[in-house]
């Protein structure tokens, strides 16, 4: 019988990137309607370009929305008849989605992964 644990942590990751990639939208869109003023005079005085600091944050959440939503229906095609090189698969795109929006989701995405690889591994070295 296979193990759910890594398709659950991957789902949970994945959910958690969503929510976390959304928020960055809000956040975004919260500070363009925010007095500018208050961050221009700010962003002035520190030599900080905010608006730069916030465009980054919208592209990287509109990416990492993307690759959630994605990620979920591979995942939830995995569940069905995980093999080592789908595993493999979804832990490298859970590294790229940790710093593509989904941060927190992605490092959960990478532990599902990684059991699904140590379970097939235990399971490949005791049918042999």
């Amino acid at each position: 019988m296979k193990s759910k644990t890594p398709f659950i942590w991957a789902l949970i990751g994945l959910i958690v990137g969503f929510f976390t990639s959304l928020n960055g939208i809000v956040q975004y869109l919260m500070f363009k309607s925010s007095n500018q003023g208050f961050f221009n005079e700010i962003s002035n005085s520190l030599k900080i370009n905010f608006e730069a600091i916030m465009t980054w944050k919208l592209i990287s959440s509109i990416l990492g929305l993307v690759l959630s939503v994605l990620l979920i229906f591979y995942v939830i095609k995995l569940s069905k008849t995980p093999t080592k090189k789908e595993y493999i698969v979804t832990t490298v795109l859970g590294g790229l989605g940790t710093f593509l929006g989904i941060g927190l989701g992605g490092i959960l995405v990478l532990v599902g992964g990684i059991m699904g690889i140590v379970n097939l591994n235990k399971q490949e070295s005791v049918s042999n």
